[in-house]
C-alpha cells in the first residue's frame, strides 16, 4: 500500500499555539512529514496543511515541540 492511499484523518494547525506564529523559525512538523510538500508546507511564513495530501499519520503531531501540540490529527471518523 502506498502512503498516499492511506486516509486516517487530517492534521489541523492551531496557529495560536504554533511557535512560528510567534516568530520562531520552527519547521519540525514540515521536516518530519513522510509526505513532505504534498501534505504540509511553509506558506507565507506559516505552517500550511494541504488537506488533500495529508493522510493523518500523526508524525507532525508527535514531533511538535509545543504543549499542548500546535498541530493535531483529527481522525477520519470524527470528520463524518
Amino acid at each position: 500500500t502506498a502512503l498516499t492511499e492511506i486516509d486516517m484523518g487530517t492534521a489541523v494547525l492551531r496557529e495560536h499555539i504554533c511557535v512560528r506564529t510567534h516568530g520562531q523559525p520552527c519547521t519540525i512538523c514540515v521536516d518530519q512529514c513522510p509526505l513532505g510538500a504534498m501534505a504540509i508546507e511553509i506558506r507565507a511564513g506559516k505552517v500550511h496543511v494541504i488537506e488533500e495530501g495529508c493522510i493523518g499519520c500523526g508524525v507532525c503531531q508527535y514531533y511538535c515541540p509545543t504543549t499542548p501540540k500546535a498541530i493535531a490529527v483529527i481522525p477520519q471518523m470524527a470528520m463524518v
